[in-house]
């Protein structure tokens, strides 16, 4: 992705004001020029060299906008490049305003490319931020259908056609299906509806196996059984009468 080069054999005032330069020619314009034009002050520190304390004070009191305003800007011109990056051809309409791109910086590189993909080929080359916004929702769908679903396009070049999923991929994002012609074609999740869905036989388990019978260990001494025995130990014990009678008093013999 393209970033602005920053001069260093120029003062910093100088950089400044170029950029400033062409933001104030952009204001009515591209956006494009303003976001790359607010990033490269934003990043190089530019806003210091006239005695700005922070890029959201520069932003206010030069220009009249949030520190949020400027950031939709930079990050709207960074998606701007990373979309042109991506269709690599400069005949590949690309969002005009701000309002187009907005939906497009919510969402991963590849997931912006597939919804501005997804918003022209549905609403021609000018979609409204709105559509940009409806088609990154579509983007952003998932599917788990069975393979053998039969589904309905809702949008696109094959809206209204019925076709049968073959393969759910990219965590449901991505359905390949089979067009009535009989060609594979991929489809983004949101693009489809499901019509009938077959149903899965449960998993097969194995029969549980029955429980063995655990044989009772023999039964212990009674309580009877233990005084009588330790009666017999004490009798032939010569223990002292003494020890003896306490012994006997705490077995309550």
């Amino acid at each position: 992705m393209p970033t602005p080069t920053l001069t260093t054999h120029a003062p910093a005032e100088t950089s400044l004001d170029t950029y400033e330069d062409r933001i104030q020619r952009a204001m009515t314009g591209f956006f494009v020029e303003t976001g790359d034009a607010l990033r490269a002050i934003r990043d190089g520190r530019l806003y210091l060299a006239k005695g700005y304390q922070n890029f959201e004070a520069y932003c206010q009191e030069r220009w009249g906008f949030s520190r949020q305003n400027a950031s939709y800007l930079c990050k709207g011109a960074q998606t701007w490049h990373a979309l042109r990056a991506g269709f690599g051809s400069d005949e590949c309409p690309l969002p005009q305003s701000e309002k187009q791109i907005r939906p497009l910086t919510r969402v991963s590189t590849e997931q912006a490319q597939a919804a501005w993909g997804d918003a022209l080929e549905t609403h021609g080359n000018s979609p409204t931020g709105a559509q940009v916004l409806e088609s990154v929702r579509r983007v952003q769908q998932r599917c788990q259908w069975p393979a053998g679903t039969e589904a309905q396009v809702v949008t696109g070049e094959h809206q209204g056609a019925t076709v049968a999923v073959v393969a759910v991929k990219n965590a449901g994002a991505l359905v390949e299906a089979r067009l009535p012609s009989g060609e594979q074609y991929p489809f983004l999740a949101g693009e489809l509806e499901a019509v009938t869905i077959p149903e899965v036989p449960p998993k097969q388990t194995a029969p549980k196996r029955a429980a063995v019978p655990q044989a009772k260990p023999p039964p212990g001494p009674t309580v009877e059984e233990l005084t009588d025995l330790l009666r017999e130990v004490l009798t032939r014990a010569g223990l002292p009468s003494d020890l003896s009678a306490r012994i006997k008093a705490v077995v309550e013999l």
